[in-house]
């Protein structure tokens, strides 16, 4: 997503006038928002990465702009979760070309939440926590 946004931006420029990540992973929330934790190489990498993405984008924030919605209300899902797929399904009158409704309302419309607002599980917290460095000495 934060490559795709970038290399959007790039060649748009001027066009973009506001940018919004948004995922359906609440592990990803957690990596991207974790400081306290030690994650491991692959994955500190590639957090890295989309955040050095975000900023390049020359959007300023205070916070990371990376919002939650539930998977059925993800766009992505359609190629990344088994769906039943046609050609209607990427026509261009589709939800995956023109986005559901609620892409369209203002941020404090849509059907998202920030890190702060989600509520991450112990399962969550269980499952992102393997990506994370042993701690060698309790603080």
């Amino acid at each position: 997503m934060a490559e795709t946004v970038h290399t959007v931006t790039n060649a748009l420029k001027n066009w973009v006038k506001d940018i919004i990540y948004i995922t359906d992973s609440t592990v990803t929330m957690f990596w991207i928002n974790t400081e306290k934790k030690r994650l491991k190489i692959f994955v500190r990498n590639r957090v890295e990465t989309i955040k050095r993405l975000i900023q390049w984008t020359d959007i300023k924030f205070d916070n990371i702009p990376i919002y939650h919605t539930p998977g059925v209300k993800n766009i992505a899902d359609i190629l990344t979760k088994k769906h039943v797929l046609s050609v209607d399904s990427v026509s261009s009158s589709s939800v995956w070309q023109t986005g559901h409704d609620w892409m369209k309302l203002p941020l404090d419309e849509m059907p998202v939440r920030s890190y702060t607002e989600v509520a991450i599980s112990k399962e969550v917290v269980k499952e992102a926590t393997k990506e994370c460095m042993e701690q060698p000495f309790a603080l």
